[in-house]
């Protein structure tokens, strides 16, 4: 099999987004495909794909004008590769969505195309201010044009989450035949020989936080912070990550000291995860009904009971809850009483029937597999 895949984000990328098409790209080898990667400009090469291609795209300047100017950057390494070399089927992952005007291109080459929604485009909901607000609404009707061209002219059109999958159904009746969820997962191949990073922990309760904690909605930080506050001296929150600029604000409005967070800065996932270990309980704070955040799997892998800060009837709510041990919240008083539970148990392992493998990328790599070779 011949495979060109489309990606921005992809290793040596450390950002979240390159590792869902870096795994599959490393999986895929072992199968001997013969993969090329077209992908932003890259310092170094990091997996041993037959070929790279780099895009020099435009990182500055008016959102509309890099969208478009980065979508012909592009359209233009996709036509001229494809246009020397014959491949059995294209992949275009994204954010960003600049890409994915390359399912119509595709498709006028005869070549199959599958389109990989890391995240929604459109139809991305967090809180209704940020999705009614008049910019983005203006961006997202000005786009709508371009994702529903780039759903129509698709072979096949991948998800994330079953609840986006039934999204997408549901705003395009007539492709509904085309679309499929292939999950996230922790990222068994990386995952090996783990050594737990030095942390002081102070004598405190180490709340855990891979990547974002504040950035999907003020609501539900604000029901964490309350809900933590009068254990804000026995408790700290390890981010894995840089400090959020709504931070210092949420603190204070929620009167706790801003020390509450210590944050490693960017790390490596590999790495991120060492520093994981060190945290009692981990946490999670969402408002999107159907997202499954990447986060999610690494906390099942790492076995430590979770904390879910967010609305019930959310995906998140579901996966959380049906493992013992964790704790849904909706409410500061839900909160408090989760963490009166915490302090008092010191619980350090959460208990499932579920096979955790089932959380790994490579399960989820398999369904690729299956998909990119018709079996679907």
């Amino acid at each position: 099999m011949k495979l060109l895949i489309v990606a921005p984000a992809f290793p040596p990328d450390r950002r979240v987004g390159a590792v869902r098409m870096g795994s599959l790209a490393r999986y895929l080898l072992k199968k001997d495909v013969s993969i090329t990667v077209i992908t932003n400009r890259k310092d170094n090469v990091e997996i041993p794909v037959s070929k790279y291609i780099y895009v020099d795209t435009q990182e500055t300047g008016r959102y509309s004008e890099k969208f478009a100017h980065n979508e012909q950057l592009y359209l233009k390494a996709f036509n001229d590769e494809v246009d020397s070399e014959q491949y059995d089927t294209v992949i275009v992952s994204g954010g960003p969505f600049y890409t994915f005007s390359i399912a119509k291109a595709s498709k006028y080459k005869k070549i199959p195309c599958v389109l990989d929604f890391r995240d929604p485009w459109i139809f991305d909901y967090r809180e209704a201010k940020e999705f009614f607000s008049p910019k983005k609404l203006y961006t997202k009707i000005r786009e709508l044009p371009k994702e529903r061209a780039a759903v129509k002219e698709a072979s096949a059109v991948v998800t994330v989450t079953d609840g986006w999958k039934q999204d997408f159904e549901q705003y395009y009746p007539s492709q509904r035949g085309k679309f499929y969820t292939i999950s996230n997962g922790y990222d068994d191949e990386l995952l090996t020989d783990l050594h737990k990073a030095d942390y002081n922990k102070q004598g405190k309760v180490v709340i855990g936080v891979f990547g974002k904690l504040f950035y999907y909605t003020e609501q539900y930080s604000k029901v964490f912070l309350n809900g933590v506050r009068k254990f804000a001296d026995k408790v700290s929150v390890l981010q894995i990550g840089e400090r959020e600029p709504e931070a210092s604000g949420l603190l204070e409005a929620c009167n706790i000291s801003s020390d509450l967070i210590k944050n490693t800065g960017f790390l490596p996932y590999k790495e991120g995860m060492e520093y994981l270990m060190n945290a009692d309980v981990l946490m999670i704070i969402d408002v999107r009904a159907n997202a499954i955040g990447t986060k999610i799997y690494d906390y099942i892998f790492l076995g430590k009971p979770i904390v879910f800060v967010g609305p019930r009837k959310t995906q998140f709510a579901d996966m959380v809850g049906k493992i013992s041990g964790n704790y849904v919240c909706s409410t500061a008083e839900e909160v408090e009483n989760a963490f009166m539970d915490i302090l008092a148990t010191r619980v350090k392992k959460t208990s499932t029937e579920t096979n955790i493998k089932d959380y790994a990328r490579s399960s989820q790599n398999e369904r690729w597999w299956r998909l990119l070779n018709g079996n679907k």
